[in-house]
């Protein structure tokens, strides 16, 4: 029978790379995608979620860490227990969806500055994708993209659930809810 050539660490290391490429080309058409669709369709509440990370960006960071802390917490405590299953659920893939889409914000801030560092005004779709190619690029740096990738979801992750209990609370006070 033919031979059928081995894994070699140079095989190996190009899979491995090209599988990475894909996850990333995946990854950064869906977030462009859900960012373009936040823009068009919650502009008010995208716009909240960058103004507070401009004006506001350590108090956005405080919350996202406290979140990020607490909720699994309190979602593993709530599947420890039968009553609490379906809740502990609901809240982990809350979490998920929150923690993807606090990075579309980061990256509208960071398009957002680099905009008005150079004095233009794209608009705020184009700013969203000069900061999303922006983000992805220092994403790619070993080791810096780490602690990017990290702070953007924290401070994301704060952002919107300000902008959102912001939201919550002009809805009430409307008598919307």
């Amino acid at each position: 029978p033919p031979r059928l050539p081995g894994w070699t660490p140079r095989r190996l290391l190009a899979l491995l790379t090209e599988g990475a490429l894909v996850l990333i080309g995946v990854s950064f058409v869906s977030t462009l995608v859900l960012g373009l669709l936040s823009l068009r369709f919650l502009p008010r509440y995208h716009g909240a979620a960058v103004a507070i990370l401009r004006e506001r960006p350590m108090t956005a960071l405080g919350v996202g860490v406290l979140v990020a802390v607490v909720t699994p917490v309190a979602g593993l405590l709530l599947l420890l227990t039968v009553v609490g299953i379906p809740l502990g659920i609901i809240v982990a893939a809350s979490y998920l969806v929150l923690l993807y889409w606090g990075r579309i914000f980061v990256a509208s801030r960071i398009g957002d500055a680099i905009c008005r560092a150079v004095r233009a005004a794209p608009g705020p779709q184009w700013a969203f994708l000069i900061g999303l190619v922006a983000y992805y690029l220092l994403a790619l740096i070993p080791f810096v993209g780490l602690l990017v990738v990290g702070l953007a979801v924290l401070f994301g992750l704060g952002a919107e659930l300000i902008a959102r209990y912001q939201l919550y609370r002009g809805a009430r006070h409307q008598g919307l809810l």
